[in-house]
């Protein structure tokens, strides 16, 4: 997706993220609101930790139901984003909830919300390319601590294809990913017989 502005086809519409998903602020707490086990009307919260190459379900806090507005419960599809950290790597990092979970997401985040209209795989993939880590690495740039806005998320241009394609770039990426895994899975088979050998 780093193609210039100007070599993009003419079906294809350039837009800006606000355009294509909401940005829902994270859930704000006490510290001595949360607790680390769950417990009866407590609501499980992702934070920047959580977000690896998808979203990982452990070493979670809890809190009372209260703290939760109803727009922040995740939906599948919904995306987590870090957006406040010392380091300027983690700071953007997003990962997309691919089932149904009853759960939120902390302060420290935002949750990015698809809207109808586009493929909401496709959006993911685009936070997970260069072309979006570097613009966003730029923006949240700190003195010691690094921040990425809601409007930082907001203003980010994106190069959008009509919803067919869409589907087809997502189904084609996809596919070398699941070539890359085959790949990976063989090798490691390799290894592990060379060392029998």
């Amino acid at each position: 997706m780093s193609a210039s502005i100007e070599s993009i086809p003419t079906s294809w519409q350039v837009t800006t993220l606000s355009e294509v998903l909401t940005v829902l602020r994270g859930v704000t707490y006490k510290k001595e609101d949360a607790s680390n086990v769950t417990g009866e009307g407590r609501i499980p919260i992702l934070r920047a930790t959580n977000i690896q190459q998808g979203l990982v379900f452990n070493d979670l806090v809890y809190v009372a139901r209260k703290y939760v507005a109803e727009d922040q419960l995740m939906r599948a599809n919904d995306i987590v984003i870090a957006a406040s950290s010392g380091s300027r790597s983690i700071v953007g990092k997003a990962a997309q909830l691919t089932v149904d979970w009853y759960g939120s997401f902390g302060a420290f985040c935002y949750g990015l919300r698809p809207k109808p209209g586009i493929n909401p795989r496709f959006l993911n993939w685009f936070l997970q390319s260069t072309e979006y880590r570097n613009h966003v690495s730029e923006l949240s740039a700190g003195v010691n601590i690094n921040n990425l806005r809601a409007r930082h998320i907001e203003e980010t241009p994106i190069r959008i294809p009509p919803l067919p394609e869409q589907h087809r770039i997502v189904a084609e990426i996809e596919k070398q990913f699941t070539r890359l895994d085959a790949g990976v899975a063989a090798l490691r088979r390799v290894q592990a017989n060379l060392k029998r050998y």
